[in-house]
């Protein structure tokens, strides 16, 4: 996916196990280990809590988690 395809909209869908959340976590790693914000709004949480071990050390100030 092109980088400016990146800054737009995206609708991700499919069945349960087809690697939608894998897909997701894909593209939201990438953005990190570019130095790019990311959201991930999550609702089962099982994508934020693998999503954790990629922020850097440098960067887990600026990281805000809401868990309800």
């Amino acid at each position: 996916m092109k980088r400016n395809d990146r800054t737009r909209h995206h609708y991700c869908i499919g069945k349960s196990g087809t690697g939608k959340s894998v897909f997701l976590q894909t593209l939201a790693r990438q953005d990190i280990w570019n130095g790019d914000g990311v959201c991930v709004i999550d609702p089962h949480g099982d994508l934020v809590e693998d999503m954790l071990e990629y922020i850097p050390k440098e960067r887990a100030k600026d990281v805000i988690y809401f868990d309800a």
